[in-house]
């Protein structure tokens, strides 16, 4: 199920861009019932469960992985690439490294905590947040904010690209203007993800992550 509601008729969700509908929110934050044992939504909201995947990993899908499955698709990401993922151990994040790896990308992941370092699987490197990021990528994926915006906007590689959303480490990020246009960097927010996205890729949903060099086109 994806959890994010909109009105459905507007010029916006008529265009396909349904998080920047006036009416949109996310069921359990803007509207009730993601605790109750039922809930009723739109057929728009539904994706017939793929085979093989239990109800557990499909609930994880609508939430985090939806979330960095459009900021990457946004952020151009393509098989042979190198992903730098602020946080690893968060939802997001953890969802951006298993995705990041299925669409064929070397993947880098900075957290504090030494323990989740240690368990982020399939990543070509895990090193302490804080410091100086010792490598530069193509794409960064940041969720943190303030926090982290410093080391993830000087990870980038000279035209770049920075996907963010949310910002669970706080707000208030700062970088400096002649940083930005002098690297020719790009950024881009992600709010949610799409109707029409929850059909996508069928590999992606269906596979175990791992690296199979999947190219999934921008939206």
């Amino acid at each position: 199920m994806n959890p994010s509601l909109a009105c459905g008729h507007c010029p916006e969700c008529l265009a396909g861009r349904s998080v920047y509908c006036a009416s949109w929110g996310i069921l359990g934050e803007h509207q009730c019932g993601s605790h109750g044992e039922s809930v009723v939504v739109g057929e728009a909201n539904l994706v017939r469960r793929p085979e093989g995947r239990t109800w557990e990993e499909c609930g994880a899908y609508g939430l985090c992985g939806l979330t960095a499955y459009r900021m990457l698709r946004r952020a151009r990401l393509v098989a042979g690439e190198d992903l730098l993922v602020a946080g690893a151990g968060g939802g997001v994040a953890t969802a951006a490294l298993a995705l990041g790896l299925r669409m064929g990308a070397t993947v880098y992941v900075p957290s504090r905590h030494e323990a989740k370092r240690g368990r982020a699987l399939g990543a070509a490197s895990a090193f302490p947040s804080g410091e100086k990021i010792p490598v530069k990528c193509d794409v960064v994926v940041d969720n943190s904010g303030g926090p982290t915006w410093a080391s993830s906007f000087g990870a980038l590689k000279k035209g770049g690209r920075l996907a963010v959303c949310g910002g669970t480490g706080g707000g208030g990020p700062t970088c400096t203007f002649p940083g930005c246009f002098s690297a020719t960097t790009s950024s881009s927010a992600r709010r949610w993800g799409l109707f029409g996205v929850r059909r996508a890729d069928s590999a992606c949903r269906r596979r175990p992550p791992g690296r199979g060099g999947q190219h999934l086109p921008p939206r």
